[in-house]
C-alpha cells in the first residue's frame, strides 16, 4: 500500500520549491470562491516541501551517523598519526574526530537541513493561516457583515449593488423589528 506521500507526489508531480508558493501566501477577497478552490492544493504543496525537507534532514543526520563511524574508525586504526603520542582513549578519539574536517563538514549540512526543515515549517504555517483568514472571510461574508458597511471605491459596481441590496434589506428588517 502507498504511503500518503507517495499519493502527494504521485499527484503532484515534480518537486515543488517556496518561489512557486510565495505568490499563494495573500488572499484575493474579491475572489473567495477561487481562493477557497486552491487552499487544499497550495497547503498540499507546502506540506510536500515539508516533508521533502525533514526527509533530507534524516539522510543528513544518517550520513553524519556514518561519518563520525567511519573517522572514529580511522583514529583506533593508526591512533598515533592522529592522536600522536597520546593514548587513544575514548574521550581523545571523539576529540579528534569531532575536530576532522569532514565531521565538520557533516555537521554543516545537518544544520543547513535543519534550516530547511525549520522554513518548510513556516511555509505550512503560513497556509494554516491562510486557511483560518479563509474560514473567517467567508463567515463574514456570510453573515453579511459586507452588507452593513458603505461601498468603497474598491468595489466593483456588481459588488457595490450587491451590499447597498443586502443593506436595504437589513435596515428593513431592522424597521419591520422595532416596529413589531
Amino acid at each position: 500500500m502507498d504511503s500518503a506521500y507517495d499519493i502527494l507526489n504521485q499527484i503532484l508531480g515534480e518537486k515543488v520549491t517556496v518561489r512557486d508558493l510565495k505568490p499563494h501566501a495573500s488572499i484575493d477577497v474579491r475572489d473567495l470562491v477561487g481562493e477557497c478552490a486552491n487552499q487544499p492544493h497550495i497547503y498540499a504543496l507546502a506540506c510536500r516541501i515539508y516533508v521533502d525537507a525533514r526527509d533530507q534532514l534524516r539522510r543528513d543526520e544518517a550520513q553524519l551517523q556514518i561519518v563520525l563511524a567511519e573517522v572514529s574508525d580511522m583514529i583506533r586504526r593508526d591512533p598515533e598519526k592522529y592522536l600522536g603520542s597520546g593514548k587513544a582513549t575514548v574521550e581523545a578519539v571523539n576529540s579528534t574526530r569531532d575536530q576532522n574536517e569532514l565531521v565538520q563538514q557533516a555537521r554543516q549540512v545537518v544544520l543547513d537541513s535543519q534550516k530547511e526543515v525549520d522554513a518548510a515549517r513556516v511555509l505550512v504555517d503560513i497556509f494554516d493561516q491562510k486557511r483560518s483568514m479563509l474560514n473567517n472571510e467567508v463567515s463574514l461574508w456570510s453573515a453579511q457583515y459586507y452588507g452593513t458597511n458603505e461601498p468603497g471605491p474598491s468595489r466593483t459596481e456588481k459588488t457595490q449593488r450587491t451590499e447597498e441590496e443586502i443593506a436595504a434589506l437589513r435596515k428593513q428588517n431592522i424597521e419591520k423589528s422595532a416596529v413589531s
